[in-house]
């Protein structure tokens, strides 16, 4: 608001920090006094001019004394950078703190072409083939941030978004569970994602090319911090090849090029993912007796399945854990499981487990079952297969006596039989995921 900034301007200040456009209209009327400035900084400089902002910035420096100290900080030195360094600096000296002057050749630079699916369609795919452990989406408009956050929670994936909409209050929520880790994926656009400081993003992906070159350059700066290995993934529809081929030689980013991964390259993907893991996890932990155990069990006539059981209940047993199999079929057209797109099931074996928006529906037609309330949801991390299995593992329900689950962002509903509910709420009372209990002390 201008009143307080007005007041602030008639008195002595020591540092002033401000926009071109704000800084330009409180010029206009007089009310800003340059004759003791002494250092002016210009910073993210690049970015500052690549948003049009350029006239503004020379109309200020014309106005600053000729005795001052002048800083520019940018990701990146352009031409038009250096133009306004040459005319309105004296010997410019060009400071570089990454190698080559880009801190972004440092990072691995994937692109995956969406020939066939715009990019929004195609971003859970990649990230169920990528996986990675914490990112920030970009996208170029409000109303995409918005849809895939949306989409990614759908298909299982753990997202909260920024944007222009949010308030102060719900802006410091997002990105509070994104520095605690509780949230893996940070979604936003590039105003809304200004100032952030994320340090443990072990990728930026694009949801297309932002509007230029420097823009890209800012966006995957924020990963690969402190030595550490960074990935940029971006995905571009046909038009944006120009673009992308443009920043290559601009900055001399070798992009390792891909199609879209289908279901069966993502499972493949996945099960070495998982055998690594396993690996490294119990490579060290075997003795002896185990070890001669295992011998005769790889010569067993059902060795596959006995090991394909093992592992299943490890994982049951460590929900949620990185190494479980996520399903590549929930991509951002599938994530609803609807009779339309899904196979048919034997519905004497298989819990209904239908989207929030339709599940318990029903409930009240049915007098032998009850609703009991979950104290988990989307945003721990969840997903309804995982749910489900976990609730069969803890309470000893059938598939069948579990009739829906519907999985909501901070909660989730469950049916199971009336007359069983008291020896499941008895079960449950104990039972956590990553330290939150499933029932509240109420239940």
């Amino acid at each position: 608001a201008y009143p307080p900034q007005i007041r602030l301007l008639q008195k002595p200040l020591d540092i002033l920090v401000a926009t071109p456009g704000r800084l330009m209209d409180h010029m206009e009327k007089g009310r800003v006094d340059y004759s003791s400035l002494e250092v002016f900084v210009l910073d993210e400089a690049d970015l500052i001019l690549s948003m049009g902002f350029i006239e503004e910035v020379e109309n200020i420096l014309e106005c600053l004394p000729k005795q001052r100290q002048t800083l520019m900080v940018s990701a990146t030195v352009g031409r038009q950078l250096q133009s306004i360094a040459k005319r309105h600096m004296r010997d410019p000296e060009f400071l570089s703190f990454s190698k080559e002057g880009v801190a972004a050749n440092t990072l691995r630079h994937m692109v995956y072409a969406c020939a066939q699916k715009s990019p929004m369609q195609g971003l859970a795919s990649v990230i169920h083939y990528e996986n990675p452990g914490s990112a920030i989406i970009f996208c170029n408009r409000k109303t995409e941030v918005q849809g895939v956050e949306r989409e990614l929670n759908r298909a299982g994936l753990n997202a909260t978004s920024i944007h222009g909409d949010l308030s102060q209050r719900e802006r410091e929520q997002a990105l509070a569970q994104t520095h605690s880790g509780h949230v893996r994926f940070l979604v936003a656009t590039d105003i809304a994602a200004r100032g952030i400081d994320i340090s443990h993003l072990s990728h930026v992906i694009n949801v297309g090319l932002p509007s230029s070159a420097e823009q890209y350059i800012h966006r995957v700066g924020r990963t690969g911090r402190g030595l550490k290995q960074g990935t940029a993934i971006t995905l571009i529809s046909p038009h944006d090849i120009g673009d992308l081929y443009y920043i290559k030689l601009e900055y001399d980013i070798e992009f390792i090029e891909r199609g879209l991964p289908s279901d069966k390259e993502i499972r493949q993907h996945q099960h070495s993912n998982r055998l690594d893991e396993l690996s490294q996890r119990y490579r060290h932990q075997a003795d002896s007796d185990s070890k001669a155990l295992a011998k005769r069990l790889i010569t067993h006539l059902h060795a596959e399945t006995i090991i394909a059981g093992m592992i299943r209940s490890l994982e049951q047993s460590t929900l949620p854990a990185s190494i479980q199999t996520q399903d590549p079929k929930h991509n951002m057209q599938s994530a609803e499981v609807t009779q339309e797109t899904q196979p048919q099931r034997n519905h004497e074996s298989a819990p209904r487990i239908q989207h929030p928006s339709k599940a318990l529906q029903n409930d009240n037609n049915e007098a032998q079952h009850a609703t009991l309330r979950l104290e988990v949801g989307r945003k721990d991390g969840l997903r309804l297969n995982e749910l489900s299995r976990l609730l069969r593992t803890e309470t000893g329900l059938s598939r069948r006596e579990l009739k829906r689950i519907a999985l909501r962002s901070t909660y989730s509903l469950v049916s199971v039989p009336e007359e069983r509910l008291d020896e499941v709420r008895q079960k449950l009372a104990t039972t956590q995921i990553d330290g939150k209990a499933l029932l509240s002390p109420a239940s």
